[in-house]
């Protein structure tokens, strides 16, 4: 990774940590056992921080709110998350599950930086 880069992941996690409230991603995993021929579901939990921010806006005479996370994406790998986070993941924030409905990953020098999360009700 170039320094560029480099600075810049580093300050994107220092702000999500310094700024971030606590959160958990949970993804549903599974292992396949051949004697039973089934799947045992499991799940993987990460703790991390998170910079919630709230959108409104007035669609249809009714108002839609919605619910993005911001997350750093290095805190991510050093908590041990495989991979980035995917639609379907699911995250706690204050206490209700919440699923991803959508991810933007935002990288600087080729490696991500931020990941945005769009949260469903």
């Amino acid at each position: 990774m170039n320094p560029l880069a480099s600075l810049v992941g580093g300050t994107a996690a220092d702000l999500v940590q310094r700024y971030g409230a606590a959160i958990t991603l949970v993804r549903t995993t599974g292992a396949f056992d051949p004697a039973t021929q089934s799947t045992a579901p499991g799940e993987l939990r990460i703790a991390a921080r998170a910079v919630l921010r709230r959108l409104a806006r007035l669609d249809g005479g009714g108002r839609v709110v919605a619910t993005e996370a911001i997350l750093a994406a290095a805190a991510l790998r050093a908590a041990g998350l495989p991979g980035d986070p995917v639609p379907g993941d699911r995250l706690v924030v204050e206490g209700a599950e919440r699923p991803v409905v959508a991810v933007e990953t935002l990288a600087a020098g080729g490696a991500p930086a931020i990941h945005l999360l769009r949260l469903g009700r």
